[in-house]
């Protein structure tokens, strides 16, 4: 059952097929248009007459004689025609005469500069060549000669030469000073040994009783002399130990004024 609303077609379900024999009418029908044809074009515009026409004649001879007045014009255009063609072939072989020889002079020009580079290059190898011998052969040769040089006094400085060098200058004034100092201590030292034979006096005599003791008691002599040896002892300690201390006092303040003087010459020298 159909649808509602739809409609069925009958359609071929058979198993076998119909040949259709039937011939159609055919008929050919062909149509053509025309081509376009250009616009003509417009007549040219002829104004209309406002006169009447009239004619004249010239016969020949009838202005000029030509063989008269046009011929010498003619020859004249004609020489002047050939002269400046003459003129123009000319400046064209001088212009191609100076392009050569300017190809030749620039010709030469460059041969001369490639020999003149030529010859450059090989003295510059040459000098380089004797160059690298001549540092080669002299350069163990120049520490030598200056230090023999430094040595014969031929290189000196000028302000070294004309005053003393500074450290001559220290050197001096600190060796008078050491050589002042060294004096006044001889003098101290000769005073302290002065000061201690007097106060050795008073023993020395102690000795010498003490001698004539021990040749009457010789069972005390052992003691006495102990005593009398252990004192020189101890005042020969006691003088060493102070000259030990008055020296290095004595270098202390030596050393102590070079500091200063070597300061002082820093300064100077910087300002």
């Amino acid at each position: 059952m159909p649808v509602e609303g739809r409609q069925h077609v009958e359609v071929q379900t058979a198993l076998y097929l119909e040949e259709l024999a039937d011939a159609v009418e055919q008929a050919e029908t062909d149509c053509q248009t025309d081509p376009f044809l250009d616009r003509p074009p417009s007549p040219l515009f002829m104004p209309s007459k406002s006169g009447l026409d009239k004619a004249t004649e010239i016969l020949p001879d009838d202005l000029f004689f030509f063989e008269v007045e046009v011929r010498p014009i003619l020859e004249i255009l004609v020489g002047k025609t050939i002269e400046q063609a003459l003129i123009e072939v000319l400046e064209e072989e001088e212009l191609a005469t100076i392009r050569d020889q300017q190809l030749r002079e620039e010709k030469e020009r460059r041969m001369k500069q490639h020999l003149e580079f030529s010859a450059r290059r090989k003295e510059l190898a040459e000098k380089l060549a004797a160059r690298a011998f001549s540092k080669m052969y002299m350069e163990p040769l120049v520490p030598t000669v200056f230090d023999h040089l430094y040595e014969n006094g031929y290189f000196y400085d000028v302000v070294e030469r004309d005053s003393p060098p500074p450290r001559q200058v220290v050197t001096e004034n600190y060796q008078a000073y050491a050589a002042l100092e060294a004096a006044e201590l001889a003098a101290r030292l000769s005073e302290e040994q002065q000061t201690m034979l007097s106060h050795l006096e008073p023993t020395a005599d102690l000795v010498s009783s003490s001698d004539e003791i021990r040749s009457t008691e010789p069972s005390s002599e052992p003691q006495t002399a102990g005593s009398t040896d252990g004192s020189v002892q101890h005042g020969e300690e006691q003088k060493n130990d102070e000259e030990e201390k008055e020296e290095e006092e004595a270098e202390r303040d030596g050393e102590k004024k070079k500091e200063e003087e070597e300061d002082e010459e820093e300064d100077e020298d910087e300002e």
